[in-house]
Formats: C-alpha cells, sequence, structure tokens
C-alpha cells in the first residue's frame, strides 16, 4: 500500500499540473475570443486561470493584489475590460478605457465601495463585526455612514471651512520643527527623509484632527501609527499576526489608546472641552473630528466600533497625504530651478523667521505650484478607485456592459503612463517623457503670451482635455473629498520647510538610483527603494537678495 502511494504521487501531481494547463488554455482561448467578439453588450472576460473555483486567489495571496494586478495589466495590454476573480463570490471588474472610465465616475449608480466599513471592522481589536451597521439594507444607517464618509470630510477638508485645520496642521508641523534644535550655522545630517517627513506630517496631521492632549498622554500614539501605515496592506490581505505581528500589535495599541481617549473625554470637566461650534479644542480637537464621530456612534453603539471609525479616518488621512508632501519636497531638491520659484512664491520677502506666511489662496492658486502639484498626483500618487454598480446593467459603450451588482476597479497608473492617450490629449506634454517628473508639465501659454516656453507670467496652470487621465482622486459626484486637503498640506508643509530651512541633497547620485520604476506597481503608497539623505540647518531672517543656497 505504501508504495502504491509512493508511486502514485508523482503521476496524481503530474495530472493536477496537466489538468491546471488544460484549463489555462481553455480560458486563454475564451478571454480572447470575447475580446476579438464583434457582439454588442458583451461582458468583460475573465483573466485566465488555473485553478477552477479558485481562479486568481493563489495568485493573488501569493503576490499581493498590487502586484498581480501589474503583472497581468503587462501580460495584457490595450484597454478592454477585464474581470480579475479572488475566489467563486468575489470579482472586479478592471476598467482601463478614460472614455469608460469618465462615465463610470460621473454616474450616480456606481457607488463607493464599502473600502470604510471593512478598514473599522479590521481595526476593531476586538475582531467582532457588527452586522447591523454594514448592511446595505438599512437607508438610516446608509446615509448616515455617507455623511461620516463623505459629506464631513468635503465641507471640511475643502474650501474656507478648511482653513482652521490646515492652520493648526501648519502651526504644529512649525513648532515640531522648531523643537529640533537645529542650528543655524550648522548642518544637521537626515538619515532617511521620507521616514523624517512621514513621522513630522503624521504628528502635526494627528494634532491638527485629535488635538494636543492626545499625544501628550500616548507618546507612542505616532511610532504605532507609522508601523500600522507600513503594513495595512497585509492586513487588508488578511496576513495573520504571526507574519506581521508588529502591525497587529501597533493596532491594538492604537485602538486601546483612542478608546481610552474617547471615554475620558466623556469624563473631563466640561470647562476644558469647549462649545459645540469650537473649530478645533486641545482635549476634542477638530470639528470634523467630533462630528464624525457623533455621526458614526448613530451606527456603532460601543466604544470598540468608534475607536476604531476615529482609527479608520487618521490611517487613511496620514498615509495619503504624508508621502505626496514628501515629493513635492524632494522633487524641489532635485530641481534648482524649480526650488528658485518656490521659494520665490511661498517665502515672504522679508521673512523673519516666524510663522508670517503668504496667504494659502495665493499660494495654491500659482501656475507652477499648481503644475507641480498635479505632476506629483499623476507620478507619485497610484491609487485604485472601487465602486459598485448598484444600478441597471450599465452600458460603457456599444461593445462592453457593466452588469448590475459588479464591483468596478480603476487603477490610475496605466493611465497616467500611457504616452498615446497624453500625446493625443495634448501633444505638449508628451515632450518629456511621461516616466520622468517634470514640474511644468501642465502649464500651457497665456492667450495673449507669444511663445509656449516663456516664464511662468506668460503661463496658466491647465487641466483641459486631461481631466479623464487623472483619476488618482477620482471625480464626479464621488470624487475624494480629501483633494484639495492634500494639496493644502502639500503647500503648507513647504511654507514652513522652504521658509525656515536650507536642505540639500547630501547624495545627489545615489537619489537618482532610488527612484521607484514608473510601470511596476499597479497601485499602493509610491515611496523611494532607499534611504534619501539630506542636509538641514535653520534658515536666518531672509533679505531682498537672499540667495538659492546650491549643493557645494
Amino acid at each position: 500500500m505504501g508504495i502504491f502511494i509512493f508511486l502514485a504521487a508523482p503521476l496524481l501531481f503530474v495530472a493536477l499540473r496537466l489538468i491546471q494547463e488544460l484549463v489555462f488554455r481553455i480560458t486563454k482561448t475564451r478571454f480572447f475570443r470575447q475580446l476579438s467578439s464583434s457582439a454588442s453588450g458583451k461582458r468583460p472576460p475573465t483573466v485566465p486561470y488555473h485553478s477552477p473555483g479558485f481562479f486568481h486567489s493563489f495568485g493573488i495571496r501569493q503576490q499581493g493584489r498590487a502586484d498581480f494586478l501589474a503583472n497581468i495589466l503587462a501580460e495584457y495590454d490595450g484597454s478592454a475590460p477585464f474581470v480579475v476573480k479572488d475566489g467563486p463570490l468575489s470579482a472586479h471588474v478592471v476598467v482601463r478605457d478614460p472614455d469608460h472610465i469618465t462615465r463610470i465616475l460621473e454616474a450616480n449608480q456606481f457607488k463607493p465601495e464599502g473600502h470604510h466599513v471593512r478598514l473599522i471592522n479590521e481595526f476593531n481589536r476586538s475582531g467582532k463585526e457588527n452586522p447591523k451597521a454594514i448592511s446595505s439594507n438599512n437607508p438610516v444607517q446608509n446615509k448616515d455612514m455617507e455623511i461620516a464618509r463623505s459629506d464631513l470630510p468635503r465641507k471640511y477638508l475643502s474650501g474656507n471651512d478648511s482653513t482652521p485645520l490646515v492652520r493648526n496642521y501648519e502651526a504644529a508641523l512649525f513648532n515640531n520643527m522648531d523643537g529640533k534644535m537645529f542650528q543655524v550655522r550648522t548642518w544637521t545630517e537626515i538619515e532617511d527623509l521620507f521616514s523624517f517627513l512621514s513621522l513630522e506630517i503624521s504628528r502635526a496631521l494627528v494634532v491638527a484632527l485629535l488635538g494636543t492632549e492626545k499625544l501628550k498622554r500616548n507618546p507612542r500614539f505616532i511610532r504605532d501609527l507609522m508601523e500600522l501605515n507600513k503594513n495595512v496592506d497585509g492586513m487588508e490581505r488578511g496576513l495573520p499576526r504571526i507574519m506581521i505581528p508588529k502591525a497587529y500589535d501597533a493596532r491594538d495599541s492604537l485602538h486601546a489608546m483612542i478608546v481610552q481617549h474617547l471615554q475620558s473625554i466623556q469624563t473631563c470637566d466640561e470647562s476644558v472641552l469647549g462649545g459645540p461650534d469650537d473649530v478645533w479644542n486641545a482635549y476634542r480637537g477638530s470639528k470634523l473630528l467630533r462630528l464624525r464621530d457623533e455621526t458614526i456612534s448613530k451606527i456603532y453603539k460601543h466604544d470598540d466600533d468608534r475607536a476604531a471609525g476615529v482609527l479608520t479616518f487618521i490611517q487613511q488621512t496620514t498615509m495619503e497625504i504624508a508621502p505626496s508632501a514628501f515629493w513635492c519636497l524632494l522633487e524641489a531638491l532635485r530641481d534648482e530651478n524649480l526650488m528658485f520659484k518656490l521659494r520665490k512664491e511661498i517665502v515672504p520677502p522679508q521673512y523673519d523667521g516666524g510663522r508670517s506666511f503668504r496667504p494659502h489662496s495665493e499660494l495654491r492658486t500659482h501656475p507652477i505650484i499648481q503644475s507641480m502639484q498635479a505632476e506629483v498626483e499623476r507620478l507619485r500618487i497610484a491609487s485604485c478607485i472601487t465602486r459598485t454598480n448598484e444600478g441597471n446593467d450599465f452600458k460603457l459603450d456599444d461593445s462592453w456592459t457593466i452588469p448590475r451588482g459588479a464591483r468596478v476597479m480603476i487603477l490610475s497608473r496605466p493611465l497616467a503612463l500611457d504616452s498615446t492617450l497624453w500625446h493625443r490629449a495634448r501633444p505638449q506634454t508628451t515632450q518629456k517623457h511621461l516616466s520622468t517628473f517634470w514640474a511644468e508639465r501642465f502649464l500651457v501659454p497665456r492667450e495673449d503670451a507669444e511663445h509656449w516656453m516663456g516664464n511662468d507670467l506668460k503661463r496658466k496652470f491647465s487641466l483641459e482635455g486631461l481631466e479623464s487621465l487623472m483619476t488618482a482622486f477620482g471625480r464626479g459626484p464621488h470624487v475624494c473629498p480629501g483633494r484639495e486637503f492634500a494639496k493644502a498640506i502639500q503647500v503648507a508643509t513647504l511654507e514652513v520647510l522652504l521658509a525656515g530651512y536650507e536642505a540639500q541633497l547630501s547624495d545627489p547620485e545615489s537619489v537618482e538610483l532610488s527612484l521607484p520604476s514608473a510601470r511596476t506597481l499597479a497601485y499602493g503608497r509610491v515611496e523611494p527603494l532607499a534611504p534619501v539623505r539630506v542636509r538641514l540647518r535653520k534658515r536666518g531672517p531672509s533679505t531682498p537678495s537672499d540667495p538659492l543656497v546650491r549643493r557645494p
């Protein structure tokens, strides 16, 4: 019997491999046949797979969803939509054509997927989901979640209502940097600029959102938040605690600290909590987070669930904003001409070393700043937008239809690097390769300008004709509510660092080698491949002739 099993095992293995290869060939033939079919109203085909029933789940678990999709996009070129299946009950339609994407993002029947709710459950250390809270059949709960997820952030993270939050962030970042004892005449080496800025930007954001008392009572909060941000993708993939123990420990610690914070507010003396209309309070934080917590508490009754809701918002905000602000600074350090222009606009002529910065409303409308931010959004942000078709079958064009209930996935990176589409939309944008950073890519001549390559006064910022290729934050009725806030934080960060400090790349050549490849990432956080070393020192009071500090 043992000999039979010994001899049969290799044969069984070979048989399984043959079956898998046969399944792959059949599904590949079916895939290309459906792509080439001239029928109208087709449903997107499923990408070839080896394992019936499991579909692409093994590849996704082994490689991670982002790497798996990057490989699929590289192998199956084109603009037709296709389906990727995590299993028999989980599938996403990946949409690549800019016209299809525009139709989906501007259609009301495509609703944001419940990523926010899944994170709340993931960040609840009790591990208990609230089935009532995640039910899609309760219109009142769905409305409350939409208010917390979208309406409140859209109100308080954009326009004039965002000004107090941005100013509080700027003040917190200024105080954090000022307390680090940087010298005026002596350079201080920063070994890893990405980690340094991620830490300081996140610290300032937490102060602006949660208040100062939170960090005073929990000095480990920011370190734990950084650990969680580094590993949140693994948690979403379902990696067990044994594989990423520090991430789960950080989550549990953060969750416990926020629960304690919420409970302490309930027992705190009302005299220190401020009034209901206060835009910010040291104990209760920002008005946005207070109103958001009150709304979520209508769905999630327990402190564990409310704390997970707060943690979700803090984690998403810091993870999405801090890297983009880092790239704004690094690209300025790589380009002395860009640095000169930014400092000229950001730093007041007679800067005294304090917080007397220029108004944000002026800076955020300057052409070179707008163009630089758009280029950061295009090249240094790789987003994945998911939508669910909650209406009837949706016609993308004469060929393709998205069925009712289908989940759609939109990746910003493929569109951002498609030179054919960019050249067709605006030929000037491809004067420099799309895989390289070009801060002036979105500048066009003013109507009264004579030449394309003029100074900034003769050019203006424009996205005309390019909107369908810029999808990092989405568009339409469900555009990301934090888009304006992210750009405001980028400007505020540059204000503090460029006005108050001189910075130099310690090893410019190594920085070029550490830049991530534009085509190897489908979505996720974009960060340098190796630590970027810089030197910092405080800047003395400015004079009208204060020159740009250049590398020796």
